[in-house]
């Protein structure tokens, strides 16, 4: 390639890096003007339901009844939406005026279940297991596929953030998902207790103002603190998005090596990183993304950084070291 073509591709992606953030800047303004358009409907129009209201349902044809502030105790859910007492008129009913929700019973009774013991919760009861089925995988996927529906997957297996050295102490659950930390910190996404049959697939940060952070995965035994502290990516078994440095760096395997540096993978080109980038991280630790743009990839066909030795580490899940501010967005579960 000529100086000239590379000079001239170099321009253009430029021109296309400008123009994708003109658009997340355009985006970003739609969203705050729906957000103010939502806040003044729901004060112009307040939920009119009691949370002590008795709700009588037809579920696939089978009679139940539910209290509202059970089918709203997971916030920001769809289930929670509907029931919420505002849209009481439009819902679907049955003839005889029930709420009708056209779900198999079977399927929608196990979550109804879990919201109930949850609200029964006391300091010394056990933790409330997560539904559980032991049946055929396509019952299962059936329920998971029903959650997402109703936007009710984090509130029926719930995740949280803990500190890696940390993890007896919750310090967000959802809907926040959110931490903040002075000082270099390294956090860890568990499954909070009762939840053991779902682990995290992918998921995304959004950075505050003035946040340093290296966002990715780590073996199911980190804690962060062996040898020097230098965050997830360059500490063993870990592997991660280096924001400040423009790389992706996975530590040495400690099983084997324990000393050795940790390797780093470049990104060329690596997109502006500032207040409310979002870093998504997909397939536990094989492709990255910044603002939606593809940047690195332990798949060598895909054009980008090609991030190689992902896989020696096995099973991971996401942690991230901050120092700043930052939240989680758009867990996906893998099942």
């Amino acid at each position: 390639m000529s100086d000239a073509e590379s000079d001239s591709l170099e321009d253009s992606l430029g021109n296309l890096q400008e123009l994708l953030r003109k658009r997340m800047q355009k985006l970003e303004e739609r969203e705050k003007t729906f957000k103010r358009m939502k806040k003044a409907f729901e004060e112009e129009n307040p939920a009119l339901g009691n949370p002590s209201d008795v709700l009588r349902l037809n579920v696939g044809g089978t009679r139940i009844d539910v209290l509202r502030r059970t089918l709203t105790s997971v916030e920001g859910s769809m289930l929670a939406t509907r029931f919420s007492g505002r849209w009481d008129d439009s819902l679907e009913k049955d003839l005889d005026g029930n709420f009708f929700l056209d779900q198999p019973i079977d399927l929608f009774l196990p979550m109804i279940d879990y919201l109930r013991s949850q609200a029964c919760m006391t300091p010394r009861a056990r933790p409330v297991n997560s539904p559980y089925f032991s049946q055929r995988q396509d019952t299962r996927d059936d329920f998971f596929r029903m959650l997402e529906y109703y936007g009710m997957t984090l509130g029926i297996y719930p995740f949280g953030i803990y500190a890696a050295d940390n993890r007896n102490s919750l310090l967000s659950e959802a809907p926040e998902y959110k931490v903040a930390a002075e000082q270099w910190t390294t956090f860890l996404v568990l499954p909070k207790p009762g939840n053991a049959i779902t682990s995290v697939k992918s998921y995304e940060v959004i950075l505050g103002k003035g946040t340093s952070a290296q966002v990715g995965w780590a073996q199911s035994g980190y804690n962060g603190s062996a040898g020097e502290e230098k965050g997830v990516g360059y500490n063993a078994d870990s592997v991660a998005l280096d924001c400040s440095r423009s790389n992706i760096a996975i530590g040495a395997d400690s099983s084997r090596v324990t000393t050795s540096p940790a390797s780093l993978f470049s990104i060329a080109g690596l997109p502006l990183i500032d207040e409310r980038t979002v870093i998504r991280c997909e397939d536990r630790g094989q492709k990255w993304f910044v603002d939606g743009t593809l940047v690195a990839s332990a798949t060598q066909d895909d054009g980008v950084t090609f991030v190689d030795g992902v896989g020696r580490l096995g099973s991971l899940i996401p942690c991230f070291s901050v120092k700043g501010s930052l939240r989680i967005a758009n867990v996906e579960l893998d099942y």
